[in-house]
């Protein structure tokens, strides 16, 4: 796509990954969304856009371990970026609880070309030094996403009582029951006894309807295989982070004719563009760099990828739309997130 089509194409999916981060007390919550002026931005090179403040309320979404110690409310991260396109700057911070002690900063520059520009943020030879370059190919599906290995239990692991993860992409049982979904005729595969799958969302696979089924991604906590008698079994796992209907690699464009991504694409596809982040992070916690380090690199080109695929695969429910369009679309989102994140339940990707 061409650097003017992603700016459309990346605030209409902002608005869109917003909403399915959000509910349930957590997700975003949209301050300010205003015009900006005479605020000096890389070096000089831009001094206006629009300016947002967002909060985003984080408690699953950051390493158990830090959940765990952080204090209630202490998880809820500010975002305010002035996007002065194709250049945007966003700082996130954490007032009420770290304060000077945390900071995130991501400046982002979009550029007609393939990945080719050397320093796109303008470093000094010294800022060079100390950074790392990450190539992100958005039609990789073997880079940097969420993934899941094929995964077994057996009589050791629920005896010593470890807890075991698995997903599911249809809602099929993890256990030999390959013809029916999860639902509410299901119960008898437990024979009787309490519930022990539990969603991550907190919803149970059983009563809310007849046929409420598990969607892609939902990730299931077997709790206690022991207790329904269960010895051995295996079941594949699925992807958080790879769907069908978000990869580049298998999409095509009605309206564009675009895709798939395939092979050597970034070397011949027209038009092309290219999205050169330069991420900054602050954290002083005694105990907790190295972790956090850690965290941040990993989540950072996991959310970079699995967002720009999004951008990419949802191009048919962007094309053509216009910066006022846009506006209305973003007014819109903030009504709906602030309904979802009162009364919703939790979403989207979790540490």
């Amino acid at each position: 796509m061409t650097v003017e089509e992603y700016q459309v194409g990346q605030l209409w999916s902002v608005a869109e990954a917003s909403k399915a981060e959000t509910g349930g007390g957590e997700g975003v919550e949209v301050l300010k969304n205003e015009p900006f002026d005479n605020v000096p931005l890389l070096g000089g090179r831009f001094s206006q856009g629009q300016y947002t403040h967002k909060i985003y309320h984080l408690q699953s979404k950051v390493p158990s371990l830090i959940r765990k110690i952080a204090p209630k409310g202490s998880l809820a991260i500010h975002e305010e970026a002035w996007n002065a396109y194709p250049y945007c700057k966003t700082v996130l911070t954490n007032p009420d609880y770290m304060k000077e002690n945390f900071f995130v900063k991501i400046e982002s520059i979009h550029l007609p070309d393939r990945g080719t520009t050397e320093n796109a943020h303008g470093l000094s030879e010294e800022e060079l030094e100390r950074r790392d370059v990450v190539s992100i190919n958005i039609a990789n599906d073997n880079e940097f996403l969420s993934r899941a290995e094929p995964f077994s239990v057996n009589n050791k692991q629920a005896i010593q009582g470890r807890p075991s993860i698995v997903e599911s992409q249809d809602g099929r049982w993890p256990w030999g029951r390959k013809e029916e979904p999860f639902s509410v005729n299901n119960k008898q595969a437990i024979q009787g006894r309490p519930p022990i799958v539990e969603s991550q969302d907190g919803r149970w696979p059983w009563g809310r309807k007849e046929d409420d089924e598990f969607t892609y991604g939902s990730i299931l906590h077997i709790r206690n295989a022991k207790s329904i008698g269960l010895t051995t079994f295996s079941f594949v796992m699925n992807c958080m982070d790879i769907k069908p209907e978000t990869s580049p690699a298998l999409f095509v464009s009605k309206r564009t004719g675009r895709g798939p991504l395939k092979n050597n694409w970034q070397e011949t596809v027209e038009p092309v563009m290219c999205a050169y982040k330069l991420v900054t992070v602050h954290f002083k916690w005694f105990g907790f760099q190295k972790m956090v380090e850690s965290f941040t690199h990993t989540q950072y080109p996991r959310l970079f990828s699995k967002f720009h695929r999004e951008v990419f695969c949802w191009i048919d429910n962007w094309y053509g739309l216009t910066m006022a369009d846009i506006r209305e679309i973003e007014d819109k989102a903030q009504r709906e997130l602030d309904e979802a994140r009162k009364n919703g339940t939790v979403r989207g990707m979790t540490a």
